[in-house]
């Protein structure tokens, strides 16, 4: 009857023996992707702050260049009233001319 025992206590032993092994495992593994997802974070924060240094580069330049366009526009728009009073005197000049 002891033996029996001590034969149905093994079989218990050796069954929370492998249950432990088994959740040791599955915890293991779900630690393992655990890390693997924290340094996939890591690595997509730091592209993701490269990212933004380079956006703010070309915010910059980009201001510039609508600063540039701005002043562009303003030069363009000066020339052409000078065009305009230019033409007018001409045509003043051509009108006096004739007469």
């Amino acid at each position: 009857m002891e033996t029996e025992q001590r034969g149905d206590l093994e079989k218990i032993k050796a069954a929370n023996l492998k249950r432990a092994r088994t959740t040791a495992i599955a915890f293991g593994a779900i630690t393992g992707f655990a890390l693997i997802s924290l340094v996939h974070g890591f690595v997509q924060k730091g592209k993701v702050e490269q990212q933004r240094i380079t956006i703010d580069s070309l915010k910059t330049e980009i201001n510039a260049c609508v600063q540039r366009a701005h002043w562009q526009m303003e030069s363009a728009r000066k020339a052409a009233e000078e065009i305009a009073r230019q033409t007018q005197l001409l045509e003043e000049a051509n009108s006096k001319l004739k007469k």
